[in-house]
């Protein structure tokens, strides 16, 4: 595959999983996750990789006229061209330090976004917009995307600005493998911008009865020393690893997704893992997942392990 980087022409090392990916339309919204995208690379030390899928194949019954005779490939290469060239100029702009590579591509969206997150450190997508990424990106596709892809996953949506900042990184913690990899990008998160971590650990008192059993009979302090311990084990080392960032642990009886999006008024950054079990309830399977994703006021990472 040839890429662009800063005006010259490489070929891309597939093996490079160190690299911020960062999808694009040509809409406000794209340029403001490019510009947060850039940032995290700067912050991190790694490359930015800019993609523009335009669905070659699709976009004539979406939003072109097709009535005028010419080049039609010719012309969506140039307009997606020209979106990619757009993006890059914002990205040194906001960031002048790093490594910028294009790329464009007329594969399906989600299936263009799925390859690059292979090779990814980090794969971000916008959560509106008006152009060909832009509709796909509503709905299905970013669901798809999320629940798919081969690295973490942010979806911005502008809430927490076009730069990450030092406000709090709010961390999902439920035990399993794939929390504790949102942890870890949390707390290194984190640490590269000088942030504290809120991490929230939240089980269902209603499940841990069981339908057939009688609440009252339970022992709730051993329930919550339970609980708590899940949340201790889940950040265990963490404080010797990162003694630098500050650590508020929330500890309750409630719905997963209200209360990660309650703690995180003020946060930058809201991290979980994609899939869950105990606390979080399979947090990002299902309605927990729409309502983060389309819900929550900031920038939503979802952990992924590899998919190769």
């Amino acid at each position: 595959m040839v890429t662009i980087v800063n005006g010259r022409t490489t070929m891309t090392v597939l093996a490079n999983h160190r690299r911020i990916v960062v999808g694009v339309d040509g809409s406000a919204n794209s340029l403001g996750a490019t510009r947060w995208a850039a940032s995290v690379a700067s912050q991190l030390n790694l490359p930015l990789h800019i993609l523009c899928a335009m669905e070659f194949a699709l976009s004539a019954y979406r939003e072109f006229d097709l009535s005028s005779a010419g080049d039609w490939d010719g012309q969506m290469l140039a307009a997606s061209g020209a979106i990619a060239n757009e993006a890059e100029k914002a990205a040194l702009a906001w960031c002048p330090d790093i490594e910028v590579s294009t790329e464009i591509s007329g594969d399906f969206v989600a299936r263009a976004l799925l390859t690059a997150s292979d090779h990814a450190r980090m794969l971000v997508v916008g959560q509106s917009g008006l152009g060909s990424v832009g509709g796909a990106l509503v709905g299905s596709t970013t669901q798809y995307v999320v629940d798919q892809a081969g690295c973490s996953v942010v979806v911005w949506r502008g809430g927490g600005g076009d730069e990450p900042g030092r406000g709090p990184v709010v961390v999902g913690v439920d035990g399993s493998e794939l929390s504790t990899r949102a942890v870890d990008e949390a707390f290194g998160f984190a640490a590269a911008f000088g942030a504290p971590v809120i991490a929230v650990h939240t089980w269902s008192g209603v499940l841990t009865a069981g339908v057939f059993k009688i609440p009252l009979m339970l022992d709730w302090d051993a329930v919550k020393a339970a609980e708590a311990a899940v949340l201790s084990e889940g950040l265990a080392g963490k404080s010797e690893q990162y003694p630098e960032v500050a650590v508020q642990r929330i500890l309750r009886d409630a719905n997963p997704a209200g209360t990660l999006m309650h703690v995180s008024d003020a946060a930058q950054l809201i991290v979980v893992g994609s899939r869950g079990h105990t606390g979080l309830l399979g947090a990002l399977a299902g309605s927990t997942s729409r309502n983060l994703l389309y819900h929550a006021k900031t920038p939503v990472m979802i952990c992924r392990a590899p998919r190769i």
